[in-house]
């Protein structure tokens, strides 16, 4: 529930959807498990550098994008006071088809 608190914290403080966080659609219990749902994102940041980079890594383009809205998602977050401790490629996710920056047809 912690984390529903904190996600739902963060969502209301981007009411917009500008800062490129993750979305929490809704929750629920099932047979005594707390479930969360989140918008469609279907790959990672490390799963994109595989995908894409060809072990080679990503177009210059593409990493000041995901910088930048990783910068503007962090910025949102320490204006609600929260502090990710566990940031790294596997925990920031990407859609396939940007809803804000069309960066993935130039690889």
């Amino acid at each position: 529930m912690k984390e529903i608190e904190i996600l739902q914290k963060i969502n209301n403080a981007d009411p917009e959807d500008k800062k490129h966080m993750i979305r929490l659609e809704r929750y629920f219990e099932h047979k005594g498990h707390l479930c969360m749902v989140f918008e469609n994102l279907s790959i990672n940041l490390r799963e994109v550098l595989k995908k894409f980079g060809r072990d080679v890594g990503i177009n210059l383009r593409a990493v000041r994008a995901y910088a930048q809205q990783m910068f503007l998602g962090l910025s949102l977050m320490r204006k609600c006071n929260i502090l990710h401790a566990d940031l790294k490629p596997d925990n920031i996710l990407v859609s396939i088809v940007p809803r804000h920056l069309d960066i993935h047809r130039h690889y």
